[in-house]
């Protein structure tokens, strides 16, 4: 994992208030991690200023796993 992922991994534990060490690529980010609309909002405009990225929102309503929100910060 590289240092971009592993921040977007800390944010995400920040907006779920979970650890780190228990994010899982295949976790579902509604059913397991219990993401809800304004934490997904959230999420996504921390990405996009940490990394001063823009993510459609087409993209980014399509990223439903952990892994998806992996692959939005590295587009």
């Amino acid at each position: 994992m590289n240092e971009k992922q592993t921040q977007v991994l800390e944010i995400l534990a920040e907006v779920v208030g979970r650890p780190v060490a228990e994010l899982k690529p295949e976790q579902h980010l509604k059913d397991d991690l219990e993401l809800d609309s304004a934490q997904s909002l959230e999420l996504l405009s921390e990405i996009e200023d940490r990394f001063e990225v823009e993510i459609d929102e087409i993209s980014a309503a399509k990223a439903v796993t952990v892994a998806d929100v992996l692959a939005l910060a590295e587009a």
